[in-house]
């Protein structure tokens, strides 16, 4: 049983196919278990709860023999970070009671800097705190995400050139 936060988005949906293409079975923290349905329905074992609560993800921890843990960045990210830290201290907690023998954790390039991240210290904050753990840990420290440039790609077909979220062309040619 391999354990997946974030199944309802785009990166967790990914690695909870993979798995499941694999023969895996996979069990999932969902806030609302009627968007998760379909999961369940393909054999997912979802356990009720919130990514800040340390009683609900330890539970879905128990047992399992690895977990994907990542940090969602919410909407409108608050100065001082209050809920990247409190999922943070909750998932501590909870891997303090019921340590996976293994993890895999989604981060970002740059999360191994102190200062001046922006919306990277929520996963800056996430590396501190699992750095005191003893078990097995990839830490995945992504440069840049698919989902993030799909809008460019209609663009990019027009006029052959891909560019970054910010407009930079990605390839650059010499006549």
């Amino acid at each position: 049983m391999f354990f997946l936060s974030g199944i309802t988005g785009q990166i967790g949906g990914a690695a909870a196919n993979g798995l499941l293409a694999w023969g895996k079975p996979v069990r999932a923290l969902v806030r609302d278990r009627a968007k998760a349905q379909h999961w369940a329905d393909r054999g997912v074992d979802l356990h009720e709860g919130d990514l800040r609560d340390p009683d609900a993800l330890a539970a879905a921890l128990d047992g399992v023999a690895g977990a994907f843990l990542m940090q969602p960045t919410p909407m409108g990210v608050i100065r001082d970070f209050p809920e990247a830290h409190a999922i943070t201290d909750a998932l501590v907690t909870a891997l303090n009671r019921a340590p996976p023998p293994r993890a895999v954790v989604l981060s970002s390039v740059g999360s191994e800097q102190a200062s001046g991240l922006g919306n990277i210290t929520q996963t800056h904050l996430l590396e501190q705190s699992l750095a005191a753990f003893d078990l097995p840990l990839a830490i995945v420290r992504a440069a840049a995400l698919l989902e993030n440039t799909l809008h460019s790609l209609q663009r990019a077909a027009k006029t052959g050139v891909p560019r970054t979220t910010r407009g930079t062309p990605l390839l650059r040619t010499r006549p």
